[in-house]
């Protein structure tokens, strides 16, 4: 094995061993954003000369999510 393989071995076991693992999974119901998406991602990429991902919409869902839940915001503890 090479040294940089080696080293990369390394580095992923020592994260498996600091790093919380975990997969959440939760079903949601898209169709309205992927419409809205459609309507809008020329018009949008003659505009801004990018293409209109679905990142803009999950980031807007969750800014509202927490103004609306704002008990439900987790906090950093200093360590």
């Amino acid at each position: 094995m090479s040294r940089l393989r080696k080293v990369i071995a390394e580095r992923m076991v020592e994260s498996l061993h600091v790093s919380a693992q975990l997969t959440s999974v939760a079903e949601v119901d898209v169709t309205n954003v992927v419409s809205l998406r459609e309507k809008h991602k020329k018009s949008f990429e003659a505009r801004e000369g990018l293409k209109l991902s679905y990142m803009p919409f999950f980031s807007k869902a969750i800014v509202d999510t927490l103004k609306a839940h704002p008990d439900r915001k987790s906090t950093r503890l200093n360590s």
